[in-house]
């Protein structure tokens, strides 16, 4: 598991067929505070749902997520009264 978490590899090296450096996530994150709240962040995991499983999970995901962005916690409420 640390593995996969530190290099995105199954086996841990980079030349793997499925490594991929835009998927890995770090411990900490350094999202700014507007991207988490309204602008939508999209961290390693994030992106790999999207990018790769997107069309099987779309209906399944809260609307806190959409593919255009990530990951906000007001997704789409800024300046609205959408699901209040």
């Amino acid at each position: 598991m640390n593995t996969v978490a530190n290099t995105g590899s199954p086996n841990g090296k980079p030349d793997h067929p499925s490594y991929n450096p835009d998927y890995i996530d770090n411990l900490f994150m350094t999202a700014g505070v507007e991207d988490l709240i309204f602008g939508g962040y999209k961290h390693g995991a994030m992106r790999y749902f999207i990018e790769k499983l997107w069309s099987a999970i779309e209906d399944q995901v809260p609307p806190q997520i959409k593919e255009e962005n990530g990951f906000a916690f007001f997704n789409g409420k800024n300046d609205t009264a959408y699901f209040e």
